[in-house]
């Protein structure tokens, strides 16, 4: 174990001895989520679950926080060794819950699989806490030494007379080997085949399962400060002082479920200059159906405050795009995102794109590249679309949207019901056009391996109103598929698709609430109504000039009439 140098001030009572708190809040709020995840360099599966964290992290900054434990047996330690004494405790204490791998603890509730973690996480983050944590720390480069400051205010009690605190040191941006690194291309380095490892748990400042707050009742305050020399290595690998990350968390006895956590401030002093650098490239999808696409960059600060940044970027090896970053400061050593402009694509075509940057508030770098690759799907269709779709086992994780041009949704379907085994089920929908212009269909997988990992072949295929095939996928597209499909007839069907008079064929009020009235030039032979789903839900052979709807939702729908002439299909409003 590491040495480690504690000085100790412990502060509890009442509202009335809070003179010492400098920082926490005491306002009461919500639980923050700390998540253990459990993971390894041979773990094909584990960069999904990467890449999951990350996606919750982002979508609730500042309120959760990923400890990546490398232990169990698909982390080694021959070759190379991401255990920790503290790690490996916490592994053992909740293996016997482990039932596969990626896994992960969210506050220490149970070891669940991945797909549990944004569920579990929204339900923490709903949930009242009766304390909150604050850390602030000073690093000095020189000395490798930290100084940290952690504060606790109690705005209610603890189900607990006493609560537990712990203080872990992670560290981001450690390129190495990962089995299935692929499965996560944000943090994959496609030309080396090498990994980005991020918030790996690299030591715990405090005891493993933390120091014990004695007073855990509404208006205590509890505040210890610990001083720690960080080490240059950790079996034999680098500890970068630039890289290190603190979390604090308090848990309501010393195994037992965590409360809240943060992230600690940590001050900078000494530090050796370092250059800016390019930290993700990330496809931001456009959706239009125009050739073109654009970029997510993170960017992070070296030993200077950024104020400017420009780049240069392209398709292809071309980098023939320039693009100036202003309006913000960046501070030394932390991250920001810039959204580059729009660049040209060829549509249905996998291209590399390349971004390096050229200047730093105003003087020129030089500064490693970053590449990425980019793919925009658009077709052309017509009319009513046949799509079918093939789940994989584990259908609750696959659901779908048909947008149109106004954004508005016209058909959606799942989560479904998962099967008892690897097998598939097989679905068809009707996609129905309500206008001309660009539309489109997204599949996602919560899980984020698709519905053709492993547990059954699934895929999805979209067919022309004549039976022609769109487009067809295998199914292998981690969470999220999107497809740009340009309606260039929004009015042909199905049936009789060669003879179709709109002009000859109208319908009134519309919007309506109760009845439609048509007007045709020829007898009506038949009417249906069709929902958002492609679902026929009213059918009238009667050749009636008008239909009553007001048993129908509110909604949008399309109004098939046949004539003799042919078929005329329009869109109907009900109110």
């Amino acid at each position: 174990m590491i040495r480690k140098h504690i000085f100790l001030m412990i502060f509890a009572g009442l509202y009335v001895s809070m003179q010492a708190q400098t920082f926490v809040s005491t306002t009461p709020s919500n639980r923050n989520v700390v998540l253990e995840e459990i993971t390894g360099i041979n773990c094909g599966y584990c960069p999904q679950g990467h890449k999951i964290a990350a996606q919750i992290e982002e979508k609730y900054p500042n309120r959760f926080f990923t400890v990546n434990i490398h232990a169990g047996v698909y982390a080694p330690v021959s070759r190379i060794n991401y255990h920790t004494i503290d790690g490996d405790s916490v592994y053992s204490y909740f293996s016997s819950q482990v039932q596969g791998f990626p896994c992960g603890n969210i506050n220490r509730k149970g070891i669940s699989d991945r797909g549990m973690w944004l569920p579990q996480t929204q339900a923490v983050l709903s949930t009242p806490s009766c304390v909150n944590v604050a850390a602030r720390g000073i690093l000095d480069w020189g000395t490798r030494n930290l100084t940290i400051s952690v504060e606790a205010y109690y705005t209610g009690n603890s189900h607990t007379n006493q609560n537990f605190l712990t203080v872990a040191m992670v560290q981001d941006n450690i390129v190495s080997e990962q089995s299935g690194g692929a499965g996560n291309p944000e943090q994959y380095i496609a030309n080396t085949n090498e990994y980005v490892h991020m918030h790996m748990l690299r030591d715990f400042i405090t005891p493993t399962w933390g120091d014990t707050i004695q007073t855990a009742t509404s208006g205590s305050f509890f505040s210890k400060v610990y001083n720690y020399t960080i080490p240059p290595t950790i079996n034999d690998i680098n500890v970068l002082l630039q890289n290190v990350k603190f979390i604090v968390w308090i848990s309501e006895t010393s195994k037992g479920e965590i409360i809240t956590g943060n992230e600690a401030e940590i001050a900078h002093h000494n530090i050796v200059e370092l250059p800016a650098s390019l930290v993700r490239l990330r496809e931001n999808l456009i959706h239009s159906c125009d050739p073109e696409n654009s970029l997510n960059v993170a960017i992070r600060a070296g030993s200077d405050t950024v104020t400017s940044v420009e780049f240069a970027y392209g398709v292809s090896g071309e980098v023939s795009n320039t693009f100036v970053w202003t309006g913000r400061t960046i501070p030394l050593l932390a991250s920001d995102t810039v959204n580059l402009s729009s660049f040209p694509i060829t549509p249905n075509t996998n291209q590399e794109i390349t971004v390096q940057i050229t200047k730093i508030n105003g003087h020129e770098v030089t500064i490693p590249v970053k590449k990425t690759t980019t793919k925009k799907f658009i077709y052309d269709a017509d009319g009513v679309m046949t799509f079918q779709l093939t789940t994989d086992r584990w259908a609750s994780e696959t659901s779908w949207k048909f947008i149109g041009p106004d954004k508005s949704i016209l058909s959606k379907g799942g989560p479904y019901a998962n099967l008892s085994s690897n097998k598939t089920t097989f679905r068809e929908y009707k996609l129905t056009p309500l206008m001309r212009g660009c539309h489109r269909l997204e599949v996602y997988d919560s899980e984020g391996d698709g519905i053709n990992g492993g547990y059954g072949a699934g895929f999805f295929e979209l067919f022309n109103y004549n039976g022609d095939t769109v487009f067809f996928d295998n199914g292998k597209f981690e969470s999220e598929a999107v497809y740009m499909i340009y309606v260039n007839d929004e009015k042909k069907t199905t049936i009789n698709t060669d003879k179709i008079y709109q002009n000859e064929v109208k319908f009134f009020p519309n919007p309506s609430s109760e009845v439609i009235y048509f007007s045709t030039v020829e007898p009506i032979e038949q009417v249906e109504i069709f929902n958002s789903l492609g679902q026929s839900v009213l059918h009238n052979r009667s050749g009636a000039a008008m239909l009553y709807i007001g048993n129908l939702h509110n909604g949008i729908y399309l109004v098939r009439l046949t004539t003799k002439n042919g078929i005329a299909a329009m869109r109907l409003v009900k109110k």
